[in-house]
């Protein structure tokens, strides 16, 4: 990998300066890799190294620029804050959780994944269906009985042009789970109803680690693929 970065660097230092585009492409690539600090200071060193071989005399500019420009894209990766793979969790009884499942929906950009067993919260209904006003793609999985309970949402939204797919089996889609713009994983024991914020004991988590969200996205596509619509 890191001989992969050198040569790079190497291929930009051809003409003696740091187009716009490469520069972006640079940083691109190493807030990709997420470098440690000494495959940063190899990195560092070896830059100079370049620039070093490349010197006869002592007043060749555009090699001083090249190596400056390239300098700070290092020192921006080794100072700048470590990304976390956050984790935050909430419990019920309370609105602290279903709080934050409306506040992930209304701050949606450009998509949300619902698979959830079922959904007999206004509230929530309520911020699914604003989302989708504003032209966020929303797509629902839930249990196919759960349809039909008394309070159920489900109906709701279809009619305001939801799409909605269930199981259509004798066993339960049981999953509780949701994924806010392919970033934001959502889930945990919490049904998205009133009784789990009144009186259920319930946890939810809102998870941004990439591995976690792309194995929660790929679930939800094969289950999408797989159900029919409602």
């Amino acid at each position: 990998m890191l001989e992969e970065l050198k040569q790079q660097f190497r291929e930009t230092f051809e003409d003696r300066r740091f187009t716009s585009s490469e520069r972006k492409a640079m940083i691109a690539v190493l807030e990709d890799k997420e470098l440690n600090p000494f495959q940063l200071g190899d990195l560092r060193s070896a830059v100079f190294k370049i620039a070093k071989s490349k010197i006869v005399s002592g007043g060749d500019l555009q090699i001083l620029d090249w190596l400056e420009v390239a300098n700070k894209i290092l020192v921006r990766q080794s100072v700048s804050e470590p990304k976390r793979k956050e984790i935050k969790s909430y419990f019920s009884p309370g609105e602290e959780g279903r709080d934050a499942i409306v506040a992930e929906i209304n701050q949606a950009r450009e998509s949300i994944d619902i698979c959830v067993f079922t959904i007999s919260d206004n509230l929530i209904a309520e911020a699914i269906k604003n989302a989708h006003n504003r032209n966020v793609k929303v797509r629902i999985i839930t249990d196919d009985d759960k349809t039909f309970d008394k309070g159920s949402d489900i109906f709701e939204l279809r009619h305001a042009g939801l799409s909605i797919r269930t199981d259509n089996t004798r066993n339960h889609m049981h999953h509780k789970f949701a994924i806010v713009d392919r970033k934001l994983l959502v889930t945990g024991s919490y049904n998205w109803t009133r009784s789990a914020f009144k009186y259920n004991h319930e946890n939810i988590m809102l998870v941004s680690d990439s591995n976690a969200v792309n194995s929660f996205c790929q679930e939800f596509d094969k289950l999408w693929d797989e159900f029919i619509e409602y």
